[in-house]
């Protein structure tokens, strides 16, 4: 399992890939929220980034393949 920064810096690369590649996506992921279910602690866990960063690879892959 990545640790947290690792998974942080993985959503900032694909957010960059989408933005550099496909911009017109940015309006649709910016609207997918991250869910965050709140502990004891206030901070997100690897969990749900892992899960963030999957949708954000799902959303990527799905429109890479019908637009160039």
């Amino acid at each position: 399992m990545k640790s947290e920064i690792e998974l942080e810096q993985a959503i900032l690369d694909i957010l960059n890939k989408i933005r550099s590649e496909f911009p017109e996506l940015i309006k649709y992921v910016n609207e997918m929220p991250l869910s965050v279910s709140r502990t004891n602690s206030e901070s997100v866990s690897t969990k749900e980034l892992e899960a963030y960063l999957n949708s954000l690879h799902e959303v990527y892959s799905a429109y890479s393949k019908t637009h160039s």
